[in-house]
């Protein structure tokens, strides 16, 4: 049983949900407060920004109350006022996640070609480390907006629960963000082009899918931003890498799964604090090897405190000016150090038997979690889609393959030559 304040930040149900911020005048990015018991919002001016970093406006219900003396008591005359009344737990039973389809992820795993994002990371690493990159974290391509890429969420047991789809600039590997910031949620399309009905978001962090078959032993680290937690996988392979997606995301019942392991939060620059506080609050729920890393707080500069730097901004710093590939500390590419990641591969012999055999349908619907299958098999490598298109010329190259035992070097399992 959870239980839930009375006043609470509108859920958000797209942009006609979100306000201009009356401290950074920016527009869609004030999240006002609800009154649960009446379904009321309260004064416009009653919320968060979502600029957290760079606005950092909160002005909540209590402040409200206190500021117009909205209380009982005092001798305050207030016939005309709602009186203000503490904060009061409900007890609301936890509704059923939702899972997206499995074939509608399945079909993000192609055409990266066309995806900016994984082309920015092609030019910045080479070819091996961004097909594992890919791999290791099923990175989908959207039709959502052209070159737009889908980070999906999947949870440690293979279950889809949304994808991010965002648009990023391949040269800089910044989110494009004129004349307006790319960023919407697979789930939230499907209902806007009525393919999907019913359905109850429930997110968890990005990655989550690494820790099947991984020791509870080896390290985790959490960072805001899926881009980064990808770039850091390259540079910091001693750690599983996961996001929650911004500074406010970082919750309880997302980091529930990551309970009792080694867990080091490193936050962008301006949120150090808000962190610290946060790991505070969870460390009874996590376990006491939560810790919050400083690293960027030592060694930030002014200008990179304005400018709100995250970890990957100084990871992929270093870089060569001709080629654009990431350079070691040494100066050479970082690539030459390069080993491939061990990945934990689960198959499924059952996996398209449980799912729908086309998105082209009317409606799509939520899938259950008991009819949810796992998508812990690796997508075909670069090479095995090569293989692919080389069979389907000369089917003579399944059986030398079978013949000669070739195996891929990264898995040690056969090549496949089938999706």
């Amino acid at each position: 049983m959870n239980a839930v304040h009375r006043y609470i930040l509108q859920p958000y149900k797209g942009p006609a949900s979100r306000y201009i911020c009356p401290a950074c005048e920016k527009p869609k990015q004030l999240s006002r407060y609800i009154d649960t018991e009446t379904d009321e919002l309260l004064p416009d001016h009653v919320g968060r920004c979502n600029r957290e970093s760079s606005c950092g406006y909160h002005y909540t219900p209590r402040q409200y109350f206190e500021d117009n003396k909205l209380w009982l008591g005092d001798g305050i005359n207030q016939h005309n006022e709602t009186p203000y009344q503490p904060p009061k737990f409900v007890p609301r039973l936890t509704p059923q996640p939702s899972y997206l389809p499995f074939e509608l992820f399945k079909q993000s795993l192609s055409h990266y070609d066309q995806n900016e994002f994984v082309n920015g990371l092609y030019s910045l690493f080479n070819d091996e480390i961004t097909n594992d990159l890919i791999s290791r974290f099923f990175i989908g391509t959207s039709k959502h907006w052209p070159g737009a890429t889908v980070f999906w969420q999947i949870d440690q047991y293979g279950r889809i629960r949304t994808g991010k789809i965002m648009l990023y600039d391949s040269l800089t590997l910044k989110r494009i963000k004129q004349p307006f910031s790319h960023i919407d949620w697979v789930h939230s399309v499907l209902k806007k082009q009525g393919r999907l009905t019913e359905f109850e978001l429930s997110q968890c962090l990005f990655g989550l899918h690494q820790l099947k078959g991984q020791s509870t032993n080896r390290p985790i680290a959490i960072v805001e931003s899926e881009k980064t937690a990808i770039l850091a996988t390259v540079y910091l392979p001693e750690f599983i890498w996961l996001a929650c997606g911004s500074l406010s995301n970082l919750t309880a019942e997302k980091l529930l799964p990551l309970a009792g392991r080694i867990v080091t939060l490193f936050p962008d620059l301006n949120g150090f604090k808000k962190w610290s506080q946060k790991a505070e609050e969870l460390r009874p729920i996590i376990g006491k090897r939560l810790t919050v890393s400083d690293v960027l707080e030592k060694r930030a500069t002014q200008y990179d405190r304005k400018k709100g730097y995250d970890l990957a901004d100084y990871l992929i710093r270093n870089r060569d000016p001709v080629a654009g590939w990431a350079l070691t500390d040494a100066g050479y590419p970082l690539f030459w150090d390069y080993q491939p990641f061990t990945i934990s591969v689960e198959l499924n012999d059952e996996l398209t038997e449980s799912t729908p055999e086309t998105t082209d349908v009317q409606e799509l619907q939520p899938v259950e979690a008991d009819d949810c299958p796992s998508v812990l098999t690796l997508p075909l490598s670069m090479t095995e889609r090569t293989l692919q298109r080389m069979n389907q010329r000369n089917p003579v190259l399944q059986e030398l393959i079978k013949t000669l035992d070739f195996v891929n070097p990264k898995t040690g399992e056969p090549f496949r030559l089938t999706d």
